[in-house]
């Protein structure tokens, strides 16, 4: 019984105030029965009473899960979007006004576009202790391709209506990634000419979805005389480095090196194929292999010029 003070107006309105107003956050909501028990001025009353019933609901329907999930990174391809409700009205949700659809964010901003697909709304089996539950499935037209057409950000768009008037909407984000990262720089660059001692060459990776993985991307330096010993660091953001002992300044070290990358994203996504750039260490002066005249040559005769190889 919900507390409270019956009163009338003299004539053949009973009314029945509450003790308090019902609560706006949603602790009052339900099903509510009035019974009235009529009597006239003769005495003539009611043998039942008559009974009405209200629903009240200030409570929207709840979003208690989506699959993909908030924040989700995939790299496995994707078919259908899944949102459950509960609603929390007692009223049932409003399958005509709830929907559930699916936007991906357009590469350098600007308005985002609809992926295409189906709904199909059902009831679950269960009815957890706070309402009845509810599945809203998005079957996309096509599965997303695995080539990097559909890689993106994108955004699950719920609206929850019940058959109470009330309906809210959420957001759900997630990301969906199938690409290597990239290298988008070296150093030493590349077709690079030195003249000096290297004890480190570096490359700057990019990835503009889930995030680099910098200890299981890989870099090498492999020279004239196979592979070149070290160890690999990184700057703990977007480049990783390998570290050796400084490269020879004499003619044992010259030649052309080659620096191979191989960038994985957080997801896994490796390229098939190692990045590669090449620089060339020379850092032995040029040796004179002949002149003209020769050395220590005797000549009986004027010359213009002298000339050396």
């Amino acid at each position: 019984t919900v507390p409270g003070v019956q009163s009338d107006d003299g004539a053949n309105t009973l009314v029945w105030t509450f003790d308090r107003p019902l609560a706006a956050d949603g602790v009052d909501d339900g099903i509510y029965r009035v019974e009235v028990m009529s009597q006239d001025a003769l005495e003539n009353a009611s043998l039942k009473p008559e009974a009405f019933e209200f629903t009240y609901s200030v409570r929207a329907p709840a979003l208690i899960s989506t699959t993909p999930n908030a924040n989700a990174r995939l790299k496995e391809p994707l078919n259908k979007v899944i949102a459950v409700l509960r609603d929390r009205s007692g009223t049932g949700l409003n399958v005509t006004n709830s929907t559930l659809t699916l936007r991906k964010a357009r590469s350098g901003g600007g308005s985002s576009s609809l992926v295409g697909g189906a709904l199909e709304t059902q009831v679950s089996d269960t009815k957890d202790s706070r309402g009845l539950l509810y599945t809203l499935t998005f079957t996309l037209d096509r599965a997303f391709a695995t080539n990097g057409s559909d890689d993106g950000a994108y955004t699950i768009q719920v609206t929850g209506a019940d058959n109470a008037g009330s309906a809210v909407a959420y957001n759900v984000e997630f990301v969906y990634d199938t690409q290597a990262p990239r290298v988008s720089g070296v150093s030493p660059a590349s077709g690079s000419f030195l003249n000096a001692s290297l004890e480190v060459v570096s490359a700057q990776l990019a990835d503009e979805l889930t995030g680099i993985d910098l200890f299981n991307s890989t870099i090498q330096l492999i020279g004239p005389k196979g592979t070149v010993g070290g160890r690999q660091t990184n700057n703990g953001g977007d480049t990783i480095h390998w570290e050796f002992a400084p490269l020879k300044t004499d003619s044992t070290g010259d030649g052309r090196y080659t620096i191979k990358v191989l960038p994985v994203d957080i997801l896994g996504n490796r390229a098939v194929t190692a990045f590669e750039s090449q620089f060339n260490l020379d850092a032995t002066p040029p040796q004179v292999t002949s002149t003209n005249p020769v050395p220590k040559a005797r000549l009986q005769t004027s010359i213009s010029r002298v000339s050396a190889i």
